[in-house]
């Protein structure tokens, strides 16, 4: 780190001499308030919640806390969201890509009979926010989440992925029986794994995790054995809050647990795929859903307008789920 250095009133007298000491303090000390040095001067912000004191001309703001931010200073515009949406031709149940972080969801049905069952009694090995759709008229039904979002690019090892596109296939007719499209996979924001946390001066995210080293064996080892468990109680109130970087494995952790949306449903004579997540299509169609109020990449599906390869492309993905390409349908 560059140490600041004060200026003395005598090295810019008039008269004063132009020195090598001097242009090192004037080339330096810029650089040691942008990098928080502790001997550069503390400059104070004044705002309506009080004032914010921070080392350097050009700190973070690390002391701003919930008392510090006014009441009516975040609104709609401030949040980072999205959406994600579920489709069905008849009857399916869904997870929904917004987890614990999603408003309550909206539905529509093409043919104006549906009935929409919210947290659907499911069989999950972790926590799910779901949706059961129920045709009652034909047509298609959907159902729409908006969610609270990072925005932060998802990479399952192949590429930034634009969204994620799941889709039910029946066998026989290959016609796309459910869908599933959002920023999020399912597994992202439900399951077990908490991916919050908080953007560090590097422009990373971070969340806070105990060191759990000074014990010889972990959490789940410990479920069916009272005393371990006791032991693992007492080290971690003990044991000292460290700092994690979300990485990409950590968002991808609960995928074996959620590997698709369509969970709960009977899978005979069907064929669950996850689209292309890298491709160019992927991207332009992900842009679409960001942009275009009235686009809706669902019914591109139901009405035939895009074409699933039966050809299985090597990416990386959940287990067991095949991933093609797919592409606009071919016109005269």
């Amino acid at each position: 780190m560059t140490t600041y250095s004060a200026i003395a009133n005598s090295e810019i007298a008039v008269g004063a001499p132009l020195t090598n000491s001097l242009m090192t303090k004037n080339r330096d000390n810029p650089l040691a308030m942008q990098e928080n040095d502790v001997s550069a001067p503390t400059i104070a912000f004044a705002t309506e919640a009080g004032t914010i004191t921070s080392q350097g001309a050009l700190a973070t703001l690390d002391g701003v806390t919930q008392s510090t931010v006014d009441a009516n200073a975040i609104g709609q515009s401030e949040l980072k969201d999205t959406t994600g949406a579920v489709s069905v031709v008849g009857n399916g149940n869904f997870t929904l890509a917004g987890g614990s972080y999603g408003f309550y969801p909206q539905v529509r049905d093409t043919s104006g009979s549906m009935t929409a069952s919210i947290a659907s009694s499911v069989t999950s090995a972790s926590y799910i926010t779901n949706v059961f759709l129920n045709n009652n008229g034909g047509g298609t039904e959907y159902a729409q989440q908006r969610l609270f979002t990072a925005l932060r690019a998802y990479d399952l090892g192949d590429g930034e992925v634009g969204r994620f596109i799941f889709a039910f296939i029946d066998n026989v007719t290959s016609d796309v029986v459910m869908a599933y499209q959002a920023t999020e996979a399912p597994w992202h924001y439900n399951g077990k794994t908490d991916v919050r946390g908080k953007i560090g001066k590097d422009g990373k995210k971070y969340r806070l995790r105990k060191d759990m080293g000074v014990l010889p064996f972990t959490f789940n080892s410990a479920l069916g054995d009272t005393v371990k468990m006791k032991e693992y109680v007492d080290a971690f109130i003990l044991a000292e809050t460290t700092s994690e970087l979300i990485t990409q494995e950590i968002y991808q952790r609960d995928m074996t647990d959620i590997p698709h949306p369509f969970m709960n449903n009977d899978l005979t004579g069907k064929t669950i795929v996850m689209l292309d997540p890298v491709s160019d299509l992927n991207h332009k169609l992900s842009e679409m859903c960001s942009c275009h109020d009235e686009f809706n990449l669902n019914s591109l599906f139901h009405d035939g307008h895009l074409t699933i390869s039966n050809t299985s492309l090597n990416r990386s993905g959940p287990t067991g789920i095949i991933i093609p390409s797919f592409k606009w349908k071919k016109t005269k």
